[in-house]
C-alpha cells in the first residue's frame, strides 16, 4: 500500500473513533491520552451484540506531529481495540 500525506491546513479540528469493549475503560483511555486537552467524546455506534462499542473523540490538533502522535497513544492504550 501507498503511504499517502494528508493535504491538510493546520490548526484544524480532526475526529478520531475509538473502539473497545468497555465503556469506563474507553472513556478513561480518552482522557488519559487527551490530558488536558479540551475534546469532545460523545457515543458513537455499538456493534450489534454489543460487544464492541465506539467513542468519537473531537479536538484541535496544532499540526500532523500531534496528529498522528495522539492516533499512535490511543491505538497502543490497552483498552482501546482499534482506532479510525
Amino acid at each position: 500500500m501507498d503511504e499517502q500525506t494528508l493535504n491538510l491546513d493546520y490548526p484544524c479540528e480532526w475526529e478520531y473513533r475509538v473502539i473497545g469493549s468497555e465503556p469506563d475503560a474507553l472513556e478513561q483511555a480518552v482522557k488519559d491520552v487527551m490530558g488536558a486537552r479540551a475534546y469532545t467524546c460523545v457515543e458513537g455506534r455499538q456493534s450489534d451484540g454489543g460487544k464492541w462499542l465506539t467513542r468519537v473523540v473531537t479536538l484541535q490538533v496544532q499540526d500532523e506531529a500531534e496528529r498522528v502522535d495522539l492516533y499512535e497513544q490511543l491505538r497502543s492504550h490497552e483498552a482501546v481495540k482499534i482506532v479510525l
